[in-house]
């Protein structure tokens, strides 16, 4: 069977697809990554803080952070970046609310 030019075509095309799938699949991994990375370092931040207003190791400090999440129904990151935005005086007017149901489970009721 003769391999014509149209095959060698459709064959190039199909190629060309897959490599832009493959590369558009990395390119939303790297999102993801980066996106992890920023969330990372708020939570470590989170916990810092936490861990010195309270006078508490990391790993209570941490575990305080779970269950904030876990009686807000919040993603541990939102709260985290909620709590390190007040710290620092920059939190926003959308993480404000979020940082009010927060503070009233922290011991004495506020932050920072």
């Amino acid at each position: 069977m003769a391999h014509t030019i149209a095959d060698e075509y459709a064959d190039h095309h199909r190629e060309t697809v897959s490599v832009e799938l493959q590369l558009a699949q990395l390119q939303n991994k790297i999102n993801h990554l980066w996106v992890a990375l920023g969330s990372q370092r708020l939570i470590g931040v989170a916990v810092g803080l936490l861990a010195h207003r309270y006078g508490t190791g990391t790993d209570e400090a941490w575990e305080r952070l779970v269950a904030l999440s876990q009686h807000t129904n919040t993603k541990v990151r939102d709260i985290a970046r909620a709590l390190v935005h007040a710290f620092d005086g920059t939190i926003r007017c959308e993480d404000a609310e979020l940082l009010a149901a927060v503070s009233r489970r922290l011991p004495n009721g506020r932050w920072p």
